[in-house]
Protein backbone atom coordinates (compact mmCIF):
# COMPACT_ATOMS: atom_id res chain seq x y z
CA UNK A 1 0.00 0.00 0.00
CA UNK A 2 0.99 3.64 0.08
CA UNK A 3 0.03 5.47 3.27
CA UNK A 4 2.59 8.27 3.36
CA UNK A 5 4.62 10.09 0.73
CA UNK A 6 6.78 13.16 0.09
CA UNK A 7 6.61 15.97 -2.45
CA UNK A 8 9.53 18.29 -1.90
CA UNK A 9 9.90 19.60 -5.46
CA UNK A 10 9.46 23.32 -6.02
CA UNK A 11 6.35 24.75 -7.66
CA UNK A 12 8.38 25.64 -10.76
CA UNK A 13 9.78 22.11 -11.02
CA UNK A 14 6.25 20.71 -10.89
CA UNK A 15 4.94 23.21 -13.46
CA UNK A 16 7.85 22.42 -15.79
CA UNK A 17 7.72 18.63 -15.36
CA UNK A 18 3.99 18.40 -16.09
CA UNK A 19 4.07 21.23 -18.67
CA UNK A 20 1.33 23.16 -16.88
CA UNK A 21 -0.14 26.45 -18.09
CA UNK A 22 -0.59 27.97 -14.64
CA UNK A 23 1.55 28.20 -11.53
CA UNK A 24 0.37 27.57 -7.99
CA UNK A 25 1.59 27.82 -4.41
CA UNK A 26 2.59 24.93 -2.18
CA UNK A 27 5.36 24.59 0.37
CA UNK A 28 7.58 21.47 0.19
CA UNK A 29 5.96 18.51 1.94
CA UNK A 30 7.98 15.68 3.44
CA UNK A 31 5.34 13.67 5.31
CA UNK A 32 2.01 13.75 3.47
CA UNK A 33 -0.65 11.71 5.27
CA UNK A 34 -4.22 10.57 4.50
CA UNK A 35 -7.06 13.15 4.72
CA UNK A 36 -4.66 15.98 3.86
CA UNK A 37 -5.03 18.15 0.77
CA UNK A 38 -2.63 17.11 -1.98
CA UNK A 39 -1.90 18.48 -5.48
CA UNK A 40 -3.22 16.50 -8.43
CA UNK A 41 -3.21 16.86 -12.22
CA UNK A 42 -6.67 16.28 -13.68
CA UNK A 43 -6.01 17.46 -17.23
CA UNK A 44 -2.82 17.29 -19.27
CA UNK A 45 -1.05 20.63 -19.58
CA UNK A 46 -3.59 22.61 -17.56
CA UNK A 47 -3.12 23.34 -13.85
CA UNK A 48 -2.70 21.84 -10.41
CA UNK A 49 -5.88 21.11 -8.46
CA UNK A 50 -6.07 20.03 -4.85
CA UNK A 51 -7.91 16.97 -3.56
CA UNK A 52 -8.38 15.42 -0.14
CA UNK A 53 -6.40 12.17 0.06
CA UNK A 54 -9.09 9.59 0.77
CA UNK A 55 -11.38 8.71 -2.15
CA UNK A 56 -15.12 9.15 -1.50
CA UNK A 57 -17.32 7.85 -4.35
CA UNK A 58 -19.86 10.39 -5.57
CA UNK A 59 -22.76 8.05 -4.79
CA UNK A 60 -21.85 7.59 -1.10
CA UNK A 61 -24.62 8.71 1.28
CA UNK A 62 -24.56 12.34 2.27
CA UNK A 63 -23.47 13.10 5.83
CA UNK A 64 -22.16 16.08 7.72
CA UNK A 65 -18.87 14.46 8.70
CA UNK A 66 -16.42 13.83 5.87
CA UNK A 67 -15.72 10.07 5.55
CA UNK A 68 -12.09 8.96 5.79
CA UNK A 69 -12.36 7.49 2.30
CA UNK A 70 -10.02 5.08 0.50
CA UNK A 71 -6.37 6.12 0.25
CA UNK A 72 -5.44 3.26 -2.13
CA UNK A 73 -7.15 1.39 -4.97
CA UNK A 74 -5.94 -1.92 -6.43
CA UNK A 75 -5.37 -1.74 -10.18
CA UNK A 76 -6.49 -5.33 -10.70
CA UNK A 77 -10.07 -4.66 -9.57
CA UNK A 78 -10.66 -1.07 -10.74
CA UNK A 79 -12.85 -2.02 -13.70
CA UNK A 80 -15.20 -4.13 -11.55
CA UNK A 81 -15.26 -2.63 -8.05
CA UNK A 82 -18.28 -0.29 -7.69
CA UNK A 83 -16.31 2.15 -5.53
CA UNK A 84 -13.79 2.90 -8.26
CA UNK A 85 -15.32 1.70 -11.54
CA UNK A 86 -16.71 5.03 -12.79
CA UNK A 87 -13.57 6.94 -11.79
CA UNK A 88 -11.32 4.40 -13.50
CA UNK A 89 -13.08 4.98 -16.81
CA UNK A 90 -13.57 8.75 -16.62
CA UNK A 91 -11.76 10.35 -13.66
CA UNK A 92 -8.10 9.40 -13.67
CA UNK A 93 -5.43 11.77 -12.39
CA UNK A 94 -1.71 12.14 -11.76
CA UNK A 95 -0.42 12.68 -8.23
CA UNK A 96 3.03 14.35 -8.10
CA UNK A 97 5.51 12.77 -5.68
CA UNK A 98 9.20 12.74 -4.78
CA UNK A 99 9.13 9.42 -2.91
CA UNK A 100 6.98 7.24 -0.70
CA UNK A 101 7.36 5.54 2.68
CA UNK A 102 6.87 1.97 3.84
CA UNK A 103 7.40 0.42 7.25
CA UNK A 104 9.19 -2.79 8.13
CA UNK A 105 9.24 -4.44 11.56
CA UNK A 106 12.81 -4.82 12.79
CA UNK A 107 13.52 -6.10 16.32
CA UNK A 108 9.86 -5.58 17.25
CA UNK A 109 9.98 -1.93 16.14
CA UNK A 110 8.48 -0.37 13.02
CA UNK A 111 11.24 1.17 10.92
CA UNK A 112 10.20 3.58 8.14
CA UNK A 113 11.96 3.43 4.78
CA UNK A 114 11.88 5.97 1.97
CA UNK A 115 11.58 4.72 -1.62
CA UNK A 116 12.79 7.07 -4.36
CA UNK A 117 13.53 6.86 -8.07
CA UNK A 118 17.24 7.54 -8.56
CA UNK A 119 17.12 9.49 -11.81
CA UNK A 120 13.71 11.06 -11.24
CA UNK A 121 13.43 13.30 -8.18
CA UNK A 122 9.90 14.13 -9.34
CA UNK A 123 7.42 11.60 -10.74
CA UNK A 124 3.69 10.80 -10.68
CA UNK A 125 1.51 8.19 -9.05
CA UNK A 126 -1.52 6.98 -10.97
CA UNK A 127 -4.63 8.19 -9.18
CA UNK A 128 -8.42 8.43 -9.29
CA UNK A 129 -10.49 11.44 -8.24
CA UNK A 130 -14.09 12.01 -7.21
CA UNK A 131 -16.44 14.86 -6.29
CA UNK A 132 -18.73 14.11 -3.32
CA UNK A 133 -21.41 16.41 -1.88
CA UNK A 134 -21.77 16.45 1.92
CA UNK A 135 -25.05 16.92 3.81
CA UNK A 136 -24.03 20.56 4.23
CA UNK A 137 -23.90 20.98 0.46
CA UNK A 138 -20.12 21.23 0.39
CA UNK A 139 -18.34 19.62 -2.56
CA UNK A 140 -15.37 17.55 -1.46
CA UNK A 141 -12.80 16.69 -4.12
CA UNK A 142 -10.99 13.50 -3.11
CA UNK A 143 -8.51 11.05 -4.59
CA UNK A 144 -6.82 7.67 -4.15
CA UNK A 145 -3.41 6.33 -5.17
CA UNK A 146 -3.54 3.21 -7.34
CA UNK A 147 -1.38 0.29 -6.22
CA UNK A 148 0.05 -2.77 -7.98
CA UNK A 149 1.91 -5.91 -6.83
CA UNK A 150 5.42 -4.97 -5.74
CA UNK A 151 8.41 -6.65 -7.45
CA UNK A 152 10.66 -8.84 -5.29
CA UNK A 153 13.14 -6.10 -4.39
CA UNK A 154 10.33 -3.92 -3.00
CA UNK A 155 8.09 -6.66 -1.59
CA UNK A 156 10.54 -6.97 1.29
CA UNK A 157 8.93 -3.79 2.55
CA UNK A 158 5.36 -4.38 1.38
CA UNK A 159 3.59 -6.63 -1.11
CA UNK A 160 2.04 -3.60 -2.83
CA UNK A 161 3.51 -0.41 -4.31
CA UNK A 162 2.08 2.71 -5.97
CA UNK A 163 1.66 2.60 -9.73
CA UNK A 164 4.19 5.12 -11.06
CA UNK A 165 3.33 6.48 -14.49
CA UNK A 166 6.15 7.07 -16.99
CA UNK A 167 6.17 10.70 -18.25
CA UNK A 168 5.56 9.59 -21.83
CA UNK A 169 2.35 7.90 -20.63
CA UNK A 170 0.90 10.93 -18.79
CA UNK A 171 -1.38 11.92 -21.67
CA UNK A 172 -2.50 8.34 -22.26
CA UNK A 173 -3.40 7.87 -18.58
CA UNK A 174 -5.42 11.09 -18.37
CA UNK A 175 -7.32 10.68 -21.66
CA UNK A 176 -10.85 9.42 -21.00
CA UNK A 177 -11.03 7.55 -24.30
CA UNK A 178 -8.14 5.28 -23.28
CA UNK A 179 -8.85 2.29 -21.07
CA UNK A 180 -5.60 0.90 -19.62
CA UNK A 181 -5.87 -2.89 -19.50
CA UNK A 182 -2.52 -3.63 -17.86
CA UNK A 183 -0.22 -1.68 -15.59
CA UNK A 184 3.05 -3.03 -17.02
CA UNK A 185 2.71 -0.86 -20.12
CA UNK A 186 2.36 2.29 -17.97
CA UNK A 187 5.78 2.00 -16.35
CA UNK A 188 8.55 -0.23 -17.66
CA UNK A 189 11.24 1.03 -15.30
CA UNK A 190 10.46 -0.90 -12.12
CA UNK A 191 13.86 -2.48 -11.58
CA UNK A 192 16.34 -2.36 -8.65
CA UNK A 193 18.88 -0.15 -10.41
CA UNK A 194 16.27 2.61 -10.81
CA UNK A 195 15.32 2.85 -7.14
CA UNK A 196 16.91 3.97 -3.89
CA UNK A 197 15.57 2.53 -0.62
CA UNK A 198 16.89 3.64 2.76
CA UNK A 199 15.81 3.91 6.42
CA UNK A 200 14.71 7.26 7.82
CA UNK A 201 13.89 8.67 11.23
CA UNK A 202 11.35 6.74 13.33
CA UNK A 203 9.78 10.14 14.05
CA UNK A 204 8.09 9.53 10.70
CA UNK A 205 5.68 7.31 12.65
CA UNK A 206 3.89 10.54 13.65
CA UNK A 207 1.99 12.30 10.82
CA UNK A 208 2.68 15.66 12.49
CA UNK A 209 6.44 15.26 12.00
CA UNK A 210 7.47 17.42 9.05
CA UNK A 211 10.66 18.79 7.51
CA UNK A 212 13.77 17.75 5.61
CA UNK A 213 14.74 15.29 8.35
CA UNK A 214 11.96 13.06 7.04
CA UNK A 215 13.96 12.27 3.88
CA UNK A 216 17.44 12.05 5.42
CA UNK A 217 19.02 8.61 5.48
CA UNK A 218 20.03 7.16 8.85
Amino acid sequence: MCGRFALNATEQEIVSHFQLKRGFYMRPRYNIAPTQQIPVILNQGQQVDFCRWGFIPAWQNKQEEIPAGHINARFESLAEKPTFKKAFFTQRCLIPASGYYEWKTINAKKQPFLVQQLAKPLFAFAGLWSAWISAKGEMIMSCAIITIPAPSFLSKLHERMPLIISPEKYSFWLAKENIPDQYLSLNSEISPENFRIFPVSSRMNHPQFEGRECIQSL
